[in-house]
């Protein structure tokens, strides 16, 4: 951003060196936040073990509140800033002070809110946890324009290396804190330490310094665009989030908490694979706008890679639900195992449907993003009120699952049509890792039935049905899928030094 027209990275790569970037912050991110996410998993299942289900509830009632809010903190703004072909620090500068206008402004409106959040639940501990938490929308608008800046330039190991230090210095914080006795406060320092040490790194690694704001510099544009991406969070947030409300209010605390537990591992696949990816998709993506062909290409491309790792873990998830929580969480948990059953499901479809909106967000088609966020969260909230009226998490799981799964084709084919690509190679790019998928569900069902192998609800249980299904899938894979895994292990191997590669120089005859 040293230039104050434009920024240098406004010239469009080539199409090697796009490959190579993309692929390259593909991996470092994957694992980097692999690695993250595995710190937090661990964090988790601690705080489980020290926690109670009703701890979990409480906080719940406030994230329910603070975490609709909290999509107000970038209204939208960090995309137009990685898709904008050109770009100036001018508009940077302007929508970071706006942005940070509306955080300050979100945590006032939370502390208004909080007694009458703790008066809706009946909770009194609701009104403290929300105000505390109503402080990192100061942080976290602050972050938004360093964070696109990074993404708009692939410097993804930088963005990873924030995330990975704010989740360590979180998750300690949380469990420190717990152990001490602090209950359901101890998960909300972890939100606020990690919000803050995010912040701090990701604004040092960017070297953004926001110039005064100036008028006629040509953000309305930017602003309409944000606009609709925030009109569609927040219906597809009220949809999404309506099952923990109604749960809470209907059900009580301690099912809102075995609700949200399983809820949150099925939501694992998304935010180590799916929603890190994000930012190196929409990156890429917006370098190929003014080509539709490579655009398709490539965007079909990442759906076929994402639906090889969606498919089976979702398929895993079924088959080891019962081991999955009475391991990972303890017997206290047990009563969310049908619910984590049907919500698996929608581990199959939601990678998926997450990546939609960066093809809307490419297109410039952001009011077609918002129109269809509406038509299929009006299906979710209706799944949402007759599985509350079953009694149980399961029959809310059940109903969202099912909705799920119904608008995945629609939402699909109409995404295509508004980028004005071919749906029809994305129908078809699902059906290998599928045929892969349903046989290793066979094989696990076949050892189930036949072979001797460690009793139910145990740790040897479940790592020999990971241990079987990797080794399945993976087979069944490279017998099927054997372009798409040439194909990964190529993108894999240009990412090392050509020397590593290239074969040993040969010498020369002396005759």
């Amino acid at each position: 951003m040293t230039n104050p027209k434009s920024t240098p990275d406004n010239a469009p790569p080539s199409a090697t060196d796009l490959r190579q970037r993309a692929t390259r912050g593909s991996l470092t991110i994957l694992l980097a936040e692999f690695v993250a996410r595995i710190f937090d998993l661990v964090f988790i299942i601690l705080l489980a073990r020290i926690l109670s289900p009703k701890d979990f509830g409480i906080v719940a009632m406030g994230t329910t509140f603070t975490g609709f809010l909290g999509l107000f903190c970038s209204m939208g703004l960090a995309q137009p800033t990685i898709q904008r072909e050109k770009l100036m620090n001018a508009q940077v500068s302007v929508l970071f002070w706006l942005s940070l206008s509306i955080g300050v402004t979100l945590m006032i409106l939370t502390m208004i809110a909080s007694p009458w959040i703790a008066y809706f639940f009946d909770e009194p501990d609701v009104q403290l946890i929300t105000t505390l938490l109503g402080i990192s929308f100061v942080f976290a608008s602050t972050e938004t324009q360093p964070n696109a800046l990074l993404t708009r330039r692939m410097q993804f190991a930088r963005l990873a290396t924030a995330r990975f230090i704010g989740t360590l210095v979180g998750g300690s914080l949380a469990l420190t804190s717990a152990c001490l006795g602090a209950g359901p406060y101890s998960l909300v320092f972890r939100v606020l330490g990690t919000t803050l040490i995010t912040f701090s790194f990701t604004w040092w690694f960017s070297g953004f310094k926001p110039s005064r704001p100036q008028r006629a510099v040509g953000v309305g544009s930017m602003i309409r665009q944000g606009g609709f991406l925030t009109g569609f969070s927040i219906i597809n947030y009220f949809a999404r989030h309506l099952d923990n409300i109604l749960i809470g209010r209907f059900l009580g605390t301690a099912p809102l908490g075995l609700y949200g537990r399983v809820y949150g591992l099925t939501m694992l696949p998304i935010s180590l694979v799916t929603a890190p990816l994000a930012g190196v998709i929409l990156s890429t993506l917006s370098k190929l706008q003014n080509d539709r062909a490579r655009l398709e290409k490539t965007y079909v491309k990442i759906l076929r890679f994402v639906s090889i790792l969606s498919f089976p873990i979702g398929m895993g998830m079924f088959l080891s639900a019962e081991e999955l929580t009475i391991v990972l969480f303890g017997e206290a948990w047990e009563d969310s195992i049908p619910a984590l059953r049907w919500l698996a499901l929608c581990v199959v479809f939601q990678p998926l449907n997450y990546n939609h909106g960066n093809l809307y967000i490419t297109a410039g088609q952001t009011h077609k993003l918002f129109w269809w966020g509406l038509l299929s969260s009006l299906l979710i909230i209706l799944c949402f009120i007759i599985g509350i009226y079953g009694g149980s998490i399961e029959s809310v799981a059940r109903a969202y699952a099912l909705g799920i799964t119904f608008l995945f084709i629609p939402g699909l084919t109409y995404a295509f049509r508004a980028a004005s690509l071919s749906v029809r190679p994305a129908l078809l790019v699902f059906m290998r890792p599928l045929a892969c998928t349903l046989g290793m569900a066979g094989c696990i069902l076949f050892a189930n039935v036949l072979l001797p192998l460690p009793a139910p609800k145990t740790v040897s249980l479940l790592v020999a049905k990971i241990f079987l299904g990797v080794i399945s899938y993976t087979a069944l894979l490279c017998l099927i899928c054997r372009p798409e895994v040439r194909e990964l292990f190529d993108m894999i191997r240009s990412q090392f030094p050509r020397k590593l590669n290239s074969p040993p120089p040969t010498t020369r005859d002396p005759r």
